[in-house]
């Protein structure tokens, strides 16, 4: 989804006058390197891409809402290998 907001304080940008951003939607290669919960979201989603067969350019283009998805699966896979270590 497109969200536009108005600048309350305009830009001059050389000869430009900039009065509103407008967002593009999130997709998983702006997700790859946000740092959540001291993990690699990098890792997570070339992961994903390794188990499913799917070339980069393709888990790039998921939308915010899949790609934390797919996080979510990836995790979960390691849940229980991070519980053993813990009780040792």
């Amino acid at each position: 989804m497109i969200k536009r907001i108005e600048l309350k304080a305009p830009i001059q940008n050389g000869s430009e006058l900039i009065t509103e951003l407008v967002f593009q939607p999130v997709k998983a290669k702006h997700i790859r390197l946000l740092p959540l919960a001291n993990t690699n979201m990098n890792f997570h989603i070339q992961l994903a891409g390794t188990l499913t067969g799917t070339p980069p350019s393709v888990m790039d283009e998921l939308s915010a809402e899949d790609t934390f998805q797919v996080i979510e699966v990836i995790e979960n896979f390691f849940l229980p290998f991070l519980k053993i270590g813990a009780a040792n």
